[in-house]
């Protein structure tokens, strides 16, 4: 990158509630100019371990995403006594230490958390498997907790509008996953907070009412949905539903290599 654009971006400053604040160290949390950063710091590091671990020696691979990665070897002793060294050389020279807190070397069987998976090898035969992260997960209904929460005087619609982007975006980024359960989870706790939120918003009225107007069989199914009815474009009667997350379906990705 020409080192003239990068001290701009740099010192170009952030809005804040309408006001230009300026940036006097570091990069501001959130910036575009942030993961490319990264990137170009970290861009050398994959060479220089190729270049250490020739052959396969060590059987030695990377991962970087951003400012995080992982490094794989046969044996926690090489990654420890030649792996880390190496590692914690490079960032010095670029100006960067290793967080202590933040690293640890671990056995894939027994289970590490990456860019908001959960990657694990089970059994005996080590069965490979990526799931979202229990961190995620509770981040995730935390997020639609607030957001039910801030929406209680609003329309049914607008409220079905702001989940179903959630949801969507969520289940999308783990549908590669073995996620099919924690789908189902996810739906059961969305219903029971939007249980919650009719019964709130109309103490007055009783239950058979209450599912009457928001709630409807989905699909033959026992299962309650959640919907808002509304008018389309030749202005006829019809219905917005909320989307479940079981919905979705899993796509595995394919071995290229096979």
């Amino acid at each position: 990158m020409n080192k003239v654009i990068l001290k701009k971006f740099l010192r170009a400053g952030f809005i804040e509630k309408t006001t230009i604040e300026a940036t006097t160290q570091g990069v501001p949390q959130g910036s575009l100019n942030l993961p490319s950063l990264s990137l170009i710091v970290l861009s050398g590091l994959e060479e220089r371990l190729a270049k250490t671990f020739k052959r396969n020696r060590g059987k030695i691979h990377a991962i970087i995403y951003a400012d995080d990665f992982i490094i794989t070897g046969e044996s926690k002793e090489v990654l420890e006594n030649e792996v880390m060294p190496l590692v914690e050389d490079f960032l010095a020279e670029q100006g960067l230490k290793l967080s202590k807190e933040k690293t640890h070397i671990t056995h894939i069987s027994q289970r590490f958390d990456f860019l908001g998976f959960h990657i694990r090898k089970y059994g005996r035969e080590l069965k490979f498997l990526t799931k979202p992260a229990k961190a995620s997960v509770k981040s995730f209904l935390a997020d639609i907790k607030v957001t039910i929460r801030a929406n209680f005087g609003s329309s049914t619609e607008n409220l079905i509008h702001l989940l179903n982007s959630k949801i969507t975006g969520w289940t999308n980024y783990y549908r590669h996953s073995a996620a099919s359960k924690i789908f189902s989870y996810i739906d059961n706790r969305i219903y029971k907070m939007l249980d919650r939120w009719t019964r709130k918003r109309h103490q007055n009225k009783g239950f058979r009412w209450i599912y009457q107007k928001y709630f409807q069989r989905y699909k033959s199914s026992r299962r309650w949905h959640f919907h808002a009815k509304i008018k389309n474009s030749k202005q006829n009667m019809t219905y917005l539903n909320l989307k479940l997350a079981s919905d979705t379906k899993i796509r595995r990705h394919t071995n290229c290599n096979n």
